[in-house]
């Protein structure tokens, strides 16, 4: 596994106090909790295993959409500093 992708998936741990100081994600983590419990306490049985089911699902292309982008952000960040080293000069 690339450093890149420890860095993504958390092993690295660089992103987890930012998420939880923020006050708006605290909020909106909590609101987006309510809704899901009342769905699911809405729901017949076979209904809330496809739910669980559609949950993780979800979880998983999430996951893998957050590494591929912050992959793709970290590698335009590192190539906007190389061009900054590189035309130095001509400021």
């Amino acid at each position: 596994m690339s450093i890149l992708e420890q860095f993504a998936n958390g092993d690295i741990h660089p992103h987890e106090r930012a998420r939880n100081n923020d006050p708006e994600y605290r909020s909106i983590c909590q609101e987006l909790e309510g809704l899901k419990e009342k769905l699911f306490h809405s729901l017949g049985e076979a209904d809330k295993k496809m739910f669980e089911e559609f949950l993780e699902i979800q979880l998983d292309e999430s996951n893998l959409h957050d590494i591929s982008t912050f992959i793709h952000g970290y590698r335009l960040g590192a190539l906007m500093t190389m061009e900054v080293f590189t035309y130095n000069n001509e400021l």
